[in-house]
């Protein structure tokens, strides 16, 4: 009734038109809705969900990357929601092949433009655990609230090691008590233990008495760890902290610094592992401050690892710079080891922003202390470097410019990676100076104006390139040596607009064509279902070589978990055992292989797998495959069972071998998939099982090869077990963690609905 009476006073009092506008709009948001949200996905790349807290400092930047997007319906707007904070989410819609693929037998198009990134601004938050929620919005007013993860921001982690550091200040403070104090920080990671001795003995034999070295150990081998340990314990000017796990030489050196009471001591000094010092290193830096000095760094000479000088400077092919912000935040000059800066700065250094890309702390601590006093420089090498295999960053050089001209024609060759590695340099090198200039802009307060107008043109650069191209005018005149990386950055830019360009044009044309020869439309599950188990073309010429053909239903590095190493390994020994091997991709009809080689050194004993095995897309069924009455294949899924089966029924041979890693009706609820599943065990085939476990479930319940017996089935299968990775786990530190956490192990990916449950 009261809804009648308003409608009637619109009428009465606006008129029709406006009635019907208003009447059509109260409709529109009350009933427009979603029909799932299960049909919205979403995925983050970064380390965003490994983080249980966030430290905030004098203010910090929060980066997420994912991707998302509704299998129906365009996202209009993204944002995130911190608390009560919202943030809009101005880079979205880019494009991403890889999550495309993943998705695209399922008819979700929209997975190509999915991609977003945000840099978040948080100053002035309040401690505590806040839940982090990305916001979708889609036409007609509807939005999707999808919690991401929960983290406790907190101003600054405080830390046990910074009492037990500030007790020995105090005692080695009362044997100089005129003289200013510098801690000295030093991080370790399986260091070479003649170099690291050669170091320790150059910093004790330092004629500036007054300092304390703090050593953090980065999770190092243990005996190396002990070995360290050994060389400093009774020399109460050392002090040695260790990692409970490995953290990386960025996040190591951050963790240092974090124990060193700032306001207590006057200078601090970075060290490298495996550096010698001469002897008036620290006295000689130190004597060049002044009143509004915030840093000083020194030369080196560059030895090998038997002492010989390779260069007797580090300027050997570039200029030496530090004044200009611009060009230092582009390509740092700085070296940390080189460096000695005042203590106070670490109020603004902590935390470091988050790495992305190549980020070092020595150019953070550089651009900070740019903008906080002045830098100052030794024109003397103060300390040998030793360029050796294990150094982190050795002896930069950069390409000639012959060289750069031979690298511009050898990348034109293949286009399609050279433009794809423009965009990897935006989304790294980009974002990083991105979140540096942000960190630096909501630290520092009362900025000078050309500062201000420096990180300002940073700060734009994910909406505008405008910044960067003064940087390439400026550097026209002042021929600063940053190796060109304005010019790069600003051809990333526009690269990556571009690429997202053609993201946009490429999904036009899949929804206005809708048969895409790399993409199949399925009106019905049926044609879904036919088309997965599509037979392979074969060709069959005894002329070839005999291949044993390993039927995959695709790589992607992002779900490259146990069960696609386990395949992989058993292809690399059958190709040790001599075999030619080939892997046909079933569900995929482009790879990378130069991306493929790259990320498969993670995975240990597979480095080389790529070049010793022929990868075959074939989504594409069109597509003719050479085989040999001879060949072997290999099924690795229940719907490459199919595909095994028809192709040996081709080449008149009595069987397929049937890599069995789990019992893939489980996968789905009762149904086709289902039945489907379970019907491929009864094809003419030689099992390999995937633990004696899951053998014995296809024994008791007479599945496969044991469907006519034990005897049967015992000769027809095999069992091989899946390398467990070692674990090693110390009771000290479960004890030590007062919170306990209850794990529910859930997948949230519509393929891999089998791994347990979504409900704990």
């Amino acid at each position: 009734m009261d809804l009648l009476k308003k409608g009637y006073k619109i009428l009465r009092e606006e008129g029709f038109k406006n009635f019907i506008i208003k009447f059509s709009k109260f409709f529109r948001n009350k009933f427009s809705y979603i029909q799932s949200e299960e049909e919205f996905f979403y995925g983050i790349d970064n380390n965003l969900l490994e983080k249980e807290y966030f430290e905030i400092g004098e203010g910090n930047v929060l980066y997420i990357k994912g991707w998302c997007f509704h299998s129906k319906y365009l996202v209009k707007k993204l944002e995130i929601m911190i608390g009560n904070y919202i943030y809009k989410i101005q880079n979205y819609g880019l494009l991403r092949f890889d999550i495309f693929n993943n998705f695209k037998n399922y008819n979700y198009y929209n997975s190509l433009n999915s991609g977003f990134f945000s840099v978040i601004p948080i100053k002035n938050f309040a401690e505590g655990i806040k839940d982090i929620y990305l916001l979708a919005y889609f036409k007609n007013n509807i939005v999707i609230k999808v919690k991401i993860h929960s983290i406790y921001f907190i101003k600054r982690m405080l830390y046990e090691n910074t009492k037990l550091v500030l007790e020995r200040i105090n005692k080695i403070k009362k044997k100089y008590p005129n003289d200013k104090f510098v801690i000295i920080c030093m991080t370790t990671y399986n260091p070479n233990i003649r170099l690291f001795e050669n170091q320790i003995n150059s910093i004790r034999n330092q004629s500036y008495r007054n300092w304390l070295c703090i050593i953090n150990d980065d999770y190092s081998d243990i005996n190396l760890y002990e070995k360290v340990n050994n060389l400093i314990k009774d020399d109460e000017r050392f002090i040695f902290f260790r990692n409970n796990k490995r953290m990386g030489f960025y996040y190591n050196f951050e963790q240092v610094l974090k124990y060193v009471p700032y306001k207590e001591v006057d200078y601090v000094a970075l060290s490298d592992q495996d550096d010698y010092w001469y002897s008036n290193k620290i006295e000689k830096s130190i004597s060049q401050f002044n009143y509004n000095t915030s840093l000083v760094y020194c030369d080196m000479k560059i030895v090998n690892i038997n002492g010989k000088i390779l260069f007797p400077t580090y300027w050997v092919t570039r200029k030496n710079y530090y004044s200009d912000l611009d060009f230092l935040i582009l390509a740092n000059t700085i070296t940390g080891a080189a460096s000695i800066f005042r203590a106070d700065l670490l109020k603004i250094i902590l935390p470091f922003p988050e790495r992305v890309g190549d980020s070092f702390h020595d150019h953070w601590i550089a651009c900070v202390a740019n903008i906080l006093g002045d830098i100052k420089y030794i024109n003397e090498p103060l300390y040998n470097y030793y360029q050796h295999i294990d150094n982190l960053l050795g002896h930069f050089k950069f390409d000639s410019k012959v060289k750069k001209i031979k690298k511009f024609f050898k990348n034109l060759k293949n286009l399609k990676n050279y433009l794809l590695n423009y965009q990897n340099i935006y989304l790294n090198d980009g974002l990083r100076l991105i979140i540096i200039a942000n960190c630096l802009n909501l630290r520092i307060e009362n900025l000078k104006l050309s500062k201000k107008r420096c990180l300002k043109r940073f700060i734009i650069f994910n909406k505008s390139s405008l910044g960067i191209f003064l940087i390439i005018l400026k550097n026209i005149f002042l021929q600063k040596s940053t190796d060109n990386a304005e010019i790069r950055l600003f051809c990333s830019f526009i690269i990556n607009k571009f690429i997202n360009f053609y993201g946009k044009l490429k999904y036009f044309i899949i929804k206005m064509t809708i048969k895409n020869e790399n993409l199949k439309f399925y009106k019905t599950s049926y044609e879904f279902i036919k088309s997965k188990i599509e037979p392979l073309k074969l060709k069959i010429d005894n002329n070839k070589f005999q291949y044993i053909n390993m039927l995959i239903p695709s790589i992607d590095f992002k779900y490259f978990f146990g069960g696609y190493i386990a395949k992989f390994n058993l292809a690399k020994k059958l190709f040790k055992s001599g075999y030619k091997v080939r892997i046909i991709l079933v569900d995929q009809n482009y790879i990378n292989l130069d991306y493929c080689r790259k990320e498969i050194k993670d995975y240990e004993g597979l480095e080389d797998i790529f070049d010793n095995i022929e990868i075959v897309p074939l989504f594409n069924r069109n597509k003719m495959i050479n085989v040999s009455s001879k060949d072997i294949f290999i099924a690795t899924t229940w719907w490459t069972a199919y595909i095994a089966n028809d192709a040996v029924l081709k080449i008149n041979s009595n069987r397929f071998i049937y890599f069995i890693q789990e019992y893939e009706p489980f996968t789905f609820p009762r149904g086709s998939f289902y039945e489907l599943a379970n019907n491929s065990y009864n094809f003419p085939h030689f099992a390999i099982f995937s633990t004696e476990f899951l053998q014995e479930f296809f024994k008791i319940n007479k599945i496969g090869v044991y469907r006519k017996g034990n005897e049967y089935g015992n000769k027809d299968s095999v069992v091989f077990r899946n390398p467990v990775k070692k674990i090693n786990i110390d009771i000290n530190d479960i004890k030590r963690k007062d919170r306990k956490k209850l794990l529910f192990y859930a997948r949230p990916e519509s393929h891999a609905s089998r791994n347990m449950f979504e409900l704990g």
